[in-house]
């Protein structure tokens, strides 16, 4: 039923005239209701054939942010397509939409962010992506972007501290089994009555750490 609506859209602006004046018309109103009902389908259809209403759009769903982050996403999408041409329909978005585009795929989607940022240059500045990935807690595309900008000590201390994290919580999770309520320290581990493959697994983890850990201090990164 949804599909159907916006071929009906598509097929009464294509023949032109009278109704299809009312039907852009009524379309235009209701573009909001229809971004709720089917973002891509809505982002499709303004791309093909109200592209004059982009700006109209852009305002009405400034007070929407996921749907707002789905009509960029679908422009941008479009834009970098093997073959495309350039900005689509005549759209351009300037580099405030962009960064406003990765301020919300942060929020909405956080696991798109490192294959954005992989795929191309951004229009958005390194320094500008850097502090977005970090307050939002990205760590690997943090991490991706550290590297960029030549910090590399900076790029493995991260991966260190989330390393650490990720033990402690190992850690705190196998105590649990032992002693519920038990907290073990930091870097204390607990040998449980567990498989063979999982005590080798959570010790092979724990040598990791220490390992990179002592090789960072005796080869610090210029």
């Amino acid at each position: 039923m949804q599909p159907q609506v916006f071929q009906v859209i598509k097929d009464y602006i294509a023949e032109g005239g009278e109704a299809a004046t009312v039907i852009e018309k009524a379309t235009v109103d209701a573009l909001t209701s229809l971004m709720a009902i089917d973002s891509q389908a809505t982002s499709e259809l303004i791309l093909s054939s109200f592209t004059h209403h982009h700006t109209t759009l852009l305002d009405r769903l400034q007070n929407h942010p996921p749907l707002l982050y789905q009509y960029l996403h679908a422009i941008i999408t479009a834009q970098r397509r093997p073959g495309h041409e350039g900005e689509k329909g005549g759209l351009c978005l300037s580099p405030k939409l962009h960064e406003k585009y990765f301020t919300l795929m942060c929020k909405y989607s956080p696991e798109s962010v490192l294959e954005y940022l992989q795929a191309s240059d951004s229009l958005v500045s390194l320094e500008q992506c850097l502090s977005l990935c970090k307050s939002h807690n990205l760590t690997d595309s943090t991490v991706y972007l550290l590297e960029r900008t030549g910090d590399l000590s900076g790029a493995l201390d991260l991966i260190l501290h989330d390393l650490e994290a990720n033990l402690s919580d190992l850690s705190k999770a196998y105590a649990e089994e032992e002693e519920p309520g038990a907290v073990p320290a930091a870097g204390e581990f607990y040998t449980l009555a567990y498989t063979a493959k999982e005590r080798d697994f959570f010790y092979a983890f724990s040598y990791l750490h220490t390992s990179v850990h002592i090789h960072s201090h005796s080869h610090p990164l210029s």
